[in-house]
């Protein structure tokens, strides 16, 4: 499943994968790319004239149901207890 964020400046997605790092050690290779993380590979996709940040899943264990990721994606941009895109000016 693909994630479309949009209105991601170069800024907000500065602090996004800050905070991707900060969580899994992950740094992302640039404006675009696929990164793996135990047994998941997401591609990624920031679009700086278009303000959008794109979030697919490659690959996942099977065992992992996709609804459990998908509400994870939303949990991560979420926040704890606010909405961290809100947060990130």
């Amino acid at each position: 499943m693909k994630h479309i964020l949009t209105d991601i400046t170069k800024q907000k997605f500065s602090k996004i994968a800050a905070e991707i790092e900060q969580r899994t050690g992950i740094t992302l290779p640039g404006n675009s790319g696929n990164v793996e993380f135990k047994g998941f590979e997401v591609r990624f996709h920031f679009a700086p004239a278009e303000k959008t940040l794109e979030l697919e899943l490659l690959k996942k264990p099977w065992y992992v149901p996709q609804s459990l990721i998908d509400s994870k994606i939303k949990e991560f941009m979420a926040g704890p207890g606010t909405n961290f895109l809100d947060n990130l000016g």
